[in-house]
């Protein structure tokens, strides 16, 4: 379970911080980006192998090394939405008050 939880949390930073970057425009948008994925790896990596992003589950799975019982992509999602729906709410509250 610690497992699970760790991907969900690690996603969810990470779609977080990039959907933030993104509506703000920055131009450290990737020191950004690469800081907090550096953060979570080190965080729970040695938990969850850390593939916060799904793209490295896929990798892995075809190479062999994940079983199917461990292909879990609905934390992953619901943390993906989450975040979203979260970085869309404090930029809509943020452009209101701007405007």
């Amino acid at each position: 379970m610690a497992r699970y939880l760790t991907e969900l949390i690690g996603t969810f930073f990470l779609v977080f911080v990039i959907g933030m970057t993104a509506v703000a425009g920055l131009s450290a948008a990737p020191i950004a980006i690469g800081c907090t994925l550096m953060v979570m790896v080190y965080m729970g990596g040695h938990i969850s192998g850390a593939h916060y992003n799904p793209a490295v589950s896929i990798a892995v799975f075809l190479r062999g090394s994940l079983e199917k019982s461990d292909w879990g992509p609905a934390h992953r999602l619901l943390s993906c939405f989450r975040s979203a729906f979260l970085a869309l709410a404090i930029s809509s509250a943020w452009a209101r008050v701007i405007l």
